[in-house]
């Protein structure tokens, strides 16, 4: 990760850093069979909803 910092755009990085904990879950689901709960998938769809408002960035009538 270190290593990425200098070469991709926080965009990038932040995005990869949000996912981690997701991966995690869902590795940890299917090699392991762990189960998930409703708290997890409250996370995991907090996560998803972050994402998604990053890459929409501002709505055209918004100040900077």
């Amino acid at each position: 990760m270190i290593y990425a910092l200098g070469r991709f755009s926080p965009l990038v990085i932040g995005i990869a850093l949000l996912i981690q904990p997701v991966v995690a879950g869902v590795v940890g689901w299917l090699v392991y069979g762990e189960r998930l709960g409703a708290a997890d998938l409250v996370g995991v769809v907090m996560v998803a909803v972050a994402l998604v408002l990053v890459r929409r960035g501002p709505s055209p009538g918004s100040p900077p």
